[in-house]
């Protein structure tokens, strides 16, 4: 993709509209093509191989890379919340903008990575968690990596993650949440305090 600014105002076009249609009686949401397919039709894992094949692309997971991504080039007047509406405009607007105008700040960045964080907890996006998973961690996404620890219950992961990153409040926090569920996590937690410095506390 030349541009991919454009190219994720896009994606967060389409997946919202999709998202705010209602689904109609009889119809299976299908996370691949983000719109519902009829009941008893032909699903991807049973279709022929070449068609198959080009269901495999998942715009959210496509959405994620893009949300993680780092500055984009972009341009002149455009916001991450100005949307589809205006891309044309956009476009055609390729002069006399100077080098500042042409790279996102680290302000829409930031935006990015939030927006990244509500898809990461939202229900219903349908991306994969696999690759979600390695998407927060080659960017070093932080708050990302815990969302998805704590959503494929990787509980001891998040422990050793905070251990890793001395974030010791995270850590015990997590304990708090999950000791429940994951009894050991206290236990490993209070074996690793008793050897921190209280200088690192």
């Amino acid at each position: 993709v030349e541009m991919p600014y454009f190219m994720l105002l896009f994606l967060e076009y389409v997946l919202r509209v999709n998202q705010s249609r209602p689904k109609a009686p009889g119809i299976i949401s299908s996370p691949l093509l983000g719109q519902g397919t009829p009941a008893g039709s032909t699903s991807p894992s049973s279709a022929s191989p070449t068609t198959a094949s080009a269901l495999q692309f998942n715009p959210w997971n496509t959405l994620l890379d893009l949300l993680l991504a780092p500055r984009m080039l972009k341009q002149r007047g455009s916001t991450p919340e100005s949307g589809a509406a205006g891309m044309a405009d956009q476009l055609s607007d390729r002069t006399g903008a100077g080098e500042a105008d042409l790279w996102e700040s680290e302000s829409e960045v930031a935006i990015r990575r939030s927006k990244a964080l509500e898809v990461l907890r939202n229900p219903e996006a349908g991306f994969d968690p696999e690759h979600a998973m390695m998407a927060v961690q080659v960017h070093g996404f932080r708050e990302g990596i815990l969302v998805m620890y704590e959503k494929l219950k990787l509980y001891p992961e998040i422990l050793r993650y905070c251990i890793k990153n001395k974030d010791y409040p995270t850590m015990m926090s997590a304990c708090r949440k999950f000791g429940a569920e994951e009894p050991q996590l206290l236990f490993d937690a209070l074996r690793h305090l008793t050897v921190v410095p209280d200088s690192e506390l």
